[in-house]
């Protein structure tokens, strides 16, 4: 077989994998079954964690699906636009001196941030990795309102996807495909083809009202922590971690 037909033949099982990963975590669940969809997507050789949330809302929430993957200290999203539609909006924010990046789907009633951050080290002797200076680029469009707004400029190129590049500054061995999948009862995050030492867990952080799910590969470890918040009457907006 050739290197081209080697490396089609692999992005087709992937493609597979994928598609079925998404099937998996969209499909409806029942709280008892959650450890037999976790135990089944690692007996494939994937990785899958369900988190439920603790609030209801989830008529006033967008439901949508993305594609992410992680090599050499790049995470990376792949979002269909006919997910989002023209009601949600999508956006960066950076804020100053921090090293992680938050991710907005937006509705006019709803919104989930999902804020990425990477680790390496020991778990006595963590350090969060910075990100690469050189994030913004020309392709981006930067606001002042805030201390670090970056929207995606949609080019023709992108064939009806969204793409957003988190660059961190380290080159590690935590590589892996999945997708992730917003519901209106639970936040889904599914890996496929994953090395067997890959772990992945989850955690109710009520200390700072989010749904934690942490990747990790010997001493390098990713962060996915998920915020959901409802507009107010007076435009601001509201944390509904809680019941």
């Amino acid at each position: 077989m050739s290197s081209a037909n080697s490396k089609f033949c692999c992005s087709q099982r992937l493609i597979s994998a994928l598609l079925a990963g998404i099937m998996m975590a969209t499909a409806p669940v029942a709280a008892s079954t959650l450890v037999e969809r976790e135990r089944l997507a690692e007996a494939q050789g994937d990785r899958l964690k369900d988190v439920h949330f603790n609030s209801t809302y989830g008529d006033v929430c967008p439901t949508l699906t993305a594609l992410i993957d992680s090599v050499a200290g790049k995470f990376r999203l792949l979002i269909p636009q006919h997910e989002t539609g023209a009601t949600t909006k999508l956006y960066l924010v950076k804020e100053q001196l921090s090293n992680a990046m938050r991710i907005a789907f937006e509705t006019r009633q709803c919104r989930y941030i999902l804020t990425v951050r990477r680790f390496t080290g020991s778990a006595d002797a963590e350090t969060e990795v910075p990100i690469l200076p050189r994030f913004v680029g020309p392709a981006w469009k930067v606001s002042s309102d805030v201390p670090w707004l970056v929207e995606r400029t949609l080019s023709p190129f992108d064939g009806g996807f969204t793409r957003y590049s988190i660059p961190f500054d380290v080159n590690d061995d935590l590589t892996f495909s999945g997708a992730i999948y917003f519901a209106s009862d639970r936040f889904t995050v599914y890996l496929v083809n994953v090395p067997k030492d890959l772990r992945m867990t989850s955690h109710d952080n009520s200390e700072f009202r989010t749904y934690d799910v942490f990747i990790a590969k010997g001493n390098a470890r990713l962060s996915l922590a998920l915020t959901r918040e409802i507009i107010n009457p007076d435009g601001t907006w509201r944390n509904v971690f809680g019941p």
